[in-house]
């Protein structure tokens, strides 16, 4: 078990090498300066021995001016190495920090979207902030402190051995029995301390959900329940921490009563030994405060033990994050190239879930420059099915081409530049309007800024601004904005892009009429060739459509322009009657 442990945490630590290898140097110097002084420090008893022995019981002074002078050259090499040693351990802490973090974050960009399909935010952030920290203290815990403790131990044993063979043995009898009580605990903490943290993920996680529903909370007057929901999320975790600290406790205090018995069988030996001759008195003073600093060190290394669990759990979840799939990001692929705009769903099937497929056999042909809108029931795959065109997810079954390119076979990062989302619930960054705007569009002028802002719609409400353009959204100092000016903010962002190819979440549901007019029509500008699909909930945004394709349990069961299916279709007459005359518009036809 113990071997498994051991193997697990090496393999888990080679995939930490890339980073780790950077810092080799600092690494070996830092190693170094622990060596030198774990020994260095350990020689103070025997100098104090000797002191005691030479100066206080043979009175000769002329050695206490010797042992004064080594003392402090002794004295000032530690602490020149401890200021190296701290110097270089503060920049590693900084810097491989703020590496692993990077590389934690940059994964996190390339995971399918499956991984955050099934992972809380929550447990996300703990690994970004907390696990990242701890990986280095685990290898200061591991590597660095129970490595300069161990020596620490193995020179006291030395020194004692050397003073007298009988307290040296009595020594290594007890230092087995410490380990043993502390190994024990050990393996107890670090299956709490699994699920204290599987426990601390699953309380941030709701923390964030109820902060980002707080608004609904009250409005619904659910503040007690919830309070109730957070008391029994927090006091399991408190429960679980409490039992770790409890096992930490027992830990330590069984390692403090080995200790004591261990003191007392010295106190015993050690007066045994000076009655027959075989010890002196500064021997034994020095060979009472090796005991001391070994009981010491087993109590540190204890502790040490039961802290080095808990980085143990939080490097296996930084590990096991960094395990995850990647999306397929080939830079090998051919970059996809549009230039007619067409799109062709072929035998389509998929499901976030195998036991529940979304989308069927979907067969679904657009024309390049065609703007069509997608219609369904909730539930019914439109969004998923933007999800596969974007290859958020692959099909399990058929193909997505584009232009006759499969975009499987395409560079991810060609196809996802080569198409703009704008979604129905825009994400806006804090910051100025300008830095919103230019979030992947770097290189563009003011000029081209406020083009595509009155193409949005969003123009004269920015000139109306104190800093124009410059005017900061979001956070505590920036001014709020309603939920159709952000969307019309994200809208003059796609714009800027000039894309060929346009994808509308929903884009305009939070749009007033006489402004979603303004905005459709400054769809017509991007111009014939681009390519626009729209997941569509109103009617005037549908009839303007050139096709619309029907959704249903994961088929497309029909096609068309709006009037003609009105004509023919009955799944598209139905799906009118029972949801879009909700938005007060009349249909005809």
């Amino acid at each position: 078990m113990r071997n498994n442990s051991q193997q697990s945490l090496r393999s888990q630590l080679h995939m930490l090498w890339p980073i780790i290898r950077r810092y080799r140097l600092p690494l070996i110097n830092l190693f170094l300066c622990v060596l030198v002084t774990s020994v260095v420090g350990m020689v103070y008893p025997y100098i104090f021995g000797l002191l005691v022995d030479e100066v206080f019981y043979h009175r000769n002074m002329s050695f206490f001016l010797f042992i004064v002078a080594g003392y402090g050259l002794i004295y000032a090499c530690e602490q020149g190495l401890h200021l190296v040693l701290n110097s270089v351990w503060t920049y590693l802490v900084t810097r491989f920090t703020f590496d692993i973090r990077k590389k934690l974050y940059d994964k996190l960009l390339t995971l399918k979207s499956t991984f955050f399909h099934n992972s809380r935010t929550g447990d996300l952030m703990t690994i970004l902030n907390r696990d990242a920290e701890e990986v280095m203290e685990l290898i200061h815990w591991n590597i660095f402190y129970l490595t300069a403790n161990a020596l620490r131990l193995l020179t006291a044993i030395a020194f004692v051995l050397y003073a007298n063979v009988y307290l040296g043995l009595l020594m290594i009898i007890v230092i087995p029995a410490v380990a043993f009580t502390t190994l024990a605990f050990n393996r107890a903490t670090k299956s709490r301390m699994e699920r204290q943290r599987k426990q601390y993920g699953k309380l941030m996680s709701w923390c964030v959900e109820m902060l980002g529903g707080l608004r609904d909370i009250r409005l619904m007057g659910a503040d007690r329940y919830t309070t109730r929901q957070f008391v029994h999320q927090l006091a399991d975790y408190m429960r679980l921490k409490n039992q770790t600290s409890s096992i930490g406790f027992f830990s330590e205090r069984a390692v403090s009563l080995v200790a004591l018995v261990s003191d007392l069988i010295l106190y015993i030996t050690a007066s045994i030994l000076i009655v027959k001759g075989q010890l002196t008195v500064g021997g034994f003073v020095a060979m009472i405060e090796y005991f001391a600093r070994a009981s010491g060190l087993l109590k540190n290394m204890s502790g040490a033990g039961a802290r080095l669990q808990q980085n143990k759990v939080a490097l296996e979840r930084v590990v096991g994050l960094l395990a995850n799939q990647e999306e397929d990001r080939s830079v090998n692929s051919p970059d996809l190239l549009i230039t007619k705009g067409s799109i062709e769903f072929s035998k389509v099937s998929f499901g976030y879930r195998k036991e529940t497929p979304v989308l069927r056999d979907l067969n679904l042909s657009i024309q390049g420059g065609q703007t069509v809108a997608i219609v369904g029931k909730s539930g019914s795959g439109k969004s998923t099915l933007i999800s596969l065109l974007l290859r958020l997810y692959d099909p399990e079954e058929g193909e997505i081409v584009i232009d006759g390119m499969p975009i499987q076979h395409c560079r991810l990062a060609s196809l996802r530049s080569s198409i703009v989302v704008a979604l129905q619930e825009p994400y806006l960054f804090e910051g100025t309007i300008r830095d919103n705007l230019l979030w992947g569009n770097a290189k563009q002028s003011d000029q081209m800024l406020w083009h595509a802002c009155e193409q949005a719609a969003i123009h004269d409400y920015i000139l109306e601004l104190p800093d124009g353009l410059d005017t900061k959204i979001g956070g505590r100092l920036g001014i709020s904005m309603s939920g159709g000016q952000k969307q019309r903010i994200a809208l003059a962002r796609t714009f800027m892009k000039k894309p060929r190819m346009v994808i509308f979440d929903e884009a305009t549901s939070a749009l007033d009429g006489e402004t979603e007019q303004v905005v459709r029509d400054s769809w017509r500008k991007l111009g014939p060739q681009t390519t626009i699909l729209i997941i569509a909930h109103r009617l005037s945004t549908i009839r303007e459509a050139d096709q619309v394709a029907v959704l249903d349990e994961g088929r497309i069961v029909a096609y068309g322009h709006h009037e003609e299916l009105l004509q023919r279709s009955s799944a598209y007459r139905k799906l009118f009657a029972e949801q879009y005359t909700e938005y007060g518009e009349v249909i005809n036809g």
